[in-house]
This record gives C-alpha cells, sequence and structure tokens, in this order.
C-alpha cells in the first residue's frame, strides 16, 4: 500500500486510496465492513484510485475482488451494478449490518416464547409503523397532499386524519415539485415556520448514488420520517418495476435503512390502469409494477376514487396492524384531507366492549379479555388513544372508556 505521508503545512497524515489512513488501515482500528463501505462509497461516486494493491477486506475480499474489476472495466456505474445485485453489499451501505446494531437475531424457542418484548413501535400509532411504507393511487388524485400533509404534522408535531401525534423531524424528496408549487401547498395547509422539515428537489437515484448519500443525510440529520416523491423518480432505468428481483433489492435496501435508523420511509407510488370499484380494492396487489415492492413493505396504503364518484377510500394493510379503511374528503381550500366520522373495526370494538363490561383494565388482562394477540391488541389501544376513544393513567397503567 506505500509508506505513509505527512502533510508537512498541517502535521495531518495523508490519506489512501480507500479514503483512510495508514493506521485506520490497521488491524484492530478499522473494521472490515467500515474498510469496505468506504471504499464501495468512493467507488460509487467515481473517486476511488487504484494502487495495484488489494486492502485487506477479511470476509468481504472475494467480493471486493469482483468489485475493482468492475471498477477497472466501467467505473463508478460497474460497481454501481455489481452493488446492486448484492443483498448484503447494499445492507452496508445502507448502515444496517451486524455491528451496527443491537437487535437481536437468533433465539430458542423457549427463548422467545418468554421474552419480554417491546411494543412495536411506531410513528403513529396503529397506522404508520416503524419501517418501509407505501402510498400509492391514481395520478393526480392528491398523494402528494396528504405526503405533505403527513409531514407537517410530524415536523410541527400537530394532528393528522384525527390523530395528535408527537413532533419529529422530517426529510421530504420532492422529486416532482418546484419551489413554488410547493410553497403554495405548504401555505395552504397552514404550515408554520418552525416545522422541523427539511426539501430536496433532486436527488441521485438510489442506485446512482442515492442510497449513500441517503444514509450521510440520515444519520446526521436524526430524521424520524423520510418522504420520497415519488418512487419512479428515484430509479434509473437500469431497476426495472416489473422485476420482482430489481424491486425487492431497491426496495429492501430502503427497509433496512429505515430500521437501523428507527424511523419511517415513506414511498409515494402510483396504482396500475385497472378497475378502482371499491370492491376490488387491494392496496398491495393494486400496486404499480412487480409484487416485490408489496412483499417488502411493511405498510400499503392506497388511495381510491371510483370514477364519477366523490367519495374517496384510504385503505391500508400491514404487518402490524389491522386492514384499515378511512373515508376522506378533500378540503381545497385548506388543501388537506379530512377524515369523515372514524368507524370501529369488530377488535377495536370488542376492547370498547370490555372496557365498558369491566372497568380499567391493562393491556395484559384487556387482551385475555377480548381474547386477542397482546401485541396487536396493544397497536389497537394505541390507536384508540389517538383517536380519545379511551383513557390511560399512567400511575396504574390501566386503560378506561372516558
Amino acid at each position: 500500500m506505500g509508506a505513509e505521508k505527512t502533510n508537512v503545512a498541517g502535521g495531518n497524515p495523508a490519506t489512501f486510496s480507500n479514503g483512510l489512513t495508514l493506521a485506520e488501515n490497521a488491524t484492530g482500528i478499522v473494521t472490515e465492513n467500515e474498510l469496505t463501505r468506504k471504499t464501495l462509497r468512493a467507488m460509487t461516486a467515481g473517486t476511488y484510485t487504484p494502487n495495484g494493491t488489494m486492502p485487506n477486506y477479511g470476509g468481504w475480499a472475494d467480493f471486493m475482488r469482483v468489485a475493482h474489476d468492475a471498477y477497472a472495466a466501467s467505473g463508478a456505474a460497474g460497481v454501481r451494478a455489481v452493488v446492486n445485485v448484492s443483498p448484503a453489499a447494499l445492507r452496508l451501505l445502507s448502515g444496517d449490518e451486524p455491528a451496527a446494531t443491537t437487535r437481536r437475531v437468533r433465539w430458542t424457542a423457549g427463548e422467545l416464547l418468554t421474552a419480554e418484548l417491546p411494543p412495536t413501535p411506531w410513528l403513529i400509532p396503529g397506522m404508520i409503523p416503524i419501517g418501509l411504507v407505501i402510498l400509492a393511487g391514481r395520478r393526480k388524485l392528491g398523494k402528494s397532499f396528504l405526503a405533505l400533509q403527513m409531514a407537517g404534522a410530524i415536523g410541527s408535531g400537530g394532528d393528522f386524519l384525527g390523530q395528535r401525534i408527537a413532533q419529529g423531524r422530517c426529510l421530504y424528496l420532492a422529486l416532482e415539485d418546484t419551489a413554488a408549487r410547493l410553497q403554495g401547498r405548504m401555505k395552504m395547509q397552514s404550515w408554520q415556520p418552525g416545522a422541523q422539515v427539511d426539501f430536496a428537489l433532486t436527488w441521485p437515484a438510489l442506485d446512482d448514488g442515492g442510497l449513500v448519500n441517503l444514509q450521510d443525510e440520515l444519520t446526521a440529520g436524526a430524521y424520524n420520517l423520510l418522504v420520497i416523491d415519488t418512487l419512479s423518480r428515484c430509479l434509473t432505468r437500469r431497476q426495472n418495476q416489473n422485476d420482482v428481483t430489481d424491486m425487492t433489492f431497491a426496495l429492501s435496501a430502503l427497509q433496512h435503512l429505515a430500521f437501523s435508523r428507527n424511523m419511517t420511509i415513506l414511498l409515494v407510488d402510483h396504482h396500475t390502469k385497472g378497475s378502482q370499484a371499491l370492491d376490488l380494492a387491494d392496496p398491495v396487489d393494486d400496486l404499480l409494477g412487480s409484487s416485490g415492492k408489496g412483499a417488502v413493505a411493511d405498510a400499503v396504503f392506497g388511495l381510491y376514487r371510483p370514477r364519477g364518484q366523490r367519495e374517496v377510500k384510504l385503505l391500508g394493510r400491514g404487518r402490524d396492524f389491522d386492514e384499515l379503511s378511512f373515508d376522506l374528503r378533500f378540503d381545497a381550500v385548506t388543501g388537506c384531507w379530512q377524515r369523515d366520522a372514524p368507524t370501529l373495526t369488530f377488535p377495536q370494538q370488542a376492547i370498547i366492549d370490555a372496557l365498558q363490561k369491566s372497568g380499567p383494565m391493562t393491556a395484559s388482562k384487556i387482551a385475555r379479555a377480548t381474547e386477542q394477540d397482546r401485541s396487536n391488541s396493544y397497536a389497537r389501544l394505541q390507536e384508540l388513544l389517538a383517536r380519545n376513544l379511551i383513557t390511560f393513567d399512567v400511575t396504574s397503567k390501566a386503560y378506561d372508556v372516558p
């Protein structure tokens, strides 16, 4: 690799082609994962300068030999193509690796059955989970207004479709909008200057350096929500939306990015041009392109307005909640979607009935009384709380009806 040089003016050691100093490359100072990640980042950005030797990549050695050959033959594009077909490399670049997370991934049956696990984390209780979420619908139906409304509620700690939510930080990639259009919509929705939301109107495609840029941006900004509007605008032609492999790899990388940072990534997408009849609507099956999108996502929401009708439905399906169905109407003056009088699912009504019959109960007692899985019951309790349909006493940890 050559002798380490010193910058005479500043006294700082010179870096090598992988962006690290000799001391940083030493065993025990920098992990193999970090060395590999920094080298891949330099390669995908086109700033890597080969020096004729191969650093010690440890378990990544075989993969990096392929990456070095691809870089020599086709430059950054060649390496991006190699990375894009490797789930492990995508996870490495997105920051989700064994050394970077404390999430336990192996259990015995006995351990898992008896473990005291934390409740399912939510961005919006009972509706928007931590992880990867897709919001889709036909063109010009108002998806972007709804996504912007959610971002504003998170950034200011406001109300979203009747639920009060905690304030957080949001990064919004408005890849189909101009600054003037965004400003106009924000003023319609009565945004305040102090909302903790950052906007970007352009962003590199995910397989063209955009994923690495997101990793850096999300780490530096400590965001709770990332909105990508739209998914199509952050993909290159190399990523075929009708190909299950391409979509699984692309969305899996975003999902790992979300989980590794305990945040939500919301993708705005499109529906197919098929029927919008509500009796046939399926928010997962109606997604444009490959079924790999819905398979990876932790929750999928679809906006539906049958032709010739004014009514709009927001339908949702997720891993951690019952199927959701909201009746919405768009207020053209405020630029916001409003939720009509909410209805309860059968499991939610069972919780209300149990509390009315027995009085205050803890979450575990409610789950037993209603014969519901505890984690699902807890999610329903959180949604009922957010809608002010039940109360919670911090001292007794008991829920009750008002």
